[in-house]
């Protein structure tokens, strides 16, 4: 237990007169003030939200992940993905900055992004099965959520792409971007 001496404490007396008083009463915005100043986006029409739901349902999805009878989450063609627990989400970010730094986009940055999904995916689901889809034969991400919703998975017999291909070509290209640019 340690003890503080009277002698080494110092006190500092502090009149009204010593404090610099703030002037510029103008300037200072009230909350009041501030509140009125909001201006809310104008409400989308239930057209509008039907509309970008359909456009959403419409994109193709690249991957699927499914584990022990049920689906874990996807890759969309685009690059995005979804996890349906945010558990398995974790470290995504790190991925994205690697997608970033090497210039992927589309179909390259969904390859790169189910490769290290999967390797992160495996540590948790050590039965995790991954069915990559051809761009003309994948379903789309309605086909995705109609599946989710009734607890089925996806099946194999799905025209898919051959992964060790991808991966090896993936694997190449990210290569190829780091190390083997033109010098000219």
């Amino acid at each position: 237990m340690s003890s503080v001496s009277a002698s080494s404490l110092s006190f500092t007396r502090l009149s009204v007169a010593d404090l610099t008083p703030l002037n510029d009463f103008d300037s200072i915005i009230k909350f009041d003030d501030a509140l009125s100043n909001i201006q809310l986006p104008a409400e989308r029409t239930s057209e509008e939200i039907a509309a970008q739901i359909a456009r959403q349902n419409e994109m193709k999805l690249f991957a699927v992940f499914q584990s022990n009878g049920k689906i874990v989450g996807n890759v969309l063609e685009n690059g995005w993905s979804r996890m349906e627990s945010n558990a398995d989400g974790r470290g995504t970010g790190s991925i994205w900055d690697d997608i970033s730094q090497f210039g992927l986009t589309g179909r390259d940055a969904a390859e790169y992004l189910t490769q290290r999904l999967a390797d992160q995916l495996r540590e948790r689901y050590p039965d995790l099965e991954v069915l990559s889809f051809d761009a003309a034969q994948a379903p789309t991400s309605g086909d995705y959520q109609h599946q989710l919703a009734a607890g089925k998975t996806f099946s194999a017999q799905i025209p898919t792409v051959d992964v060790a291909h991808h991966q090896a070509q993936t694997s190449y290209d990210l290569f190829s971007a780091l190390f083997l640019q033109d010098d000219a």
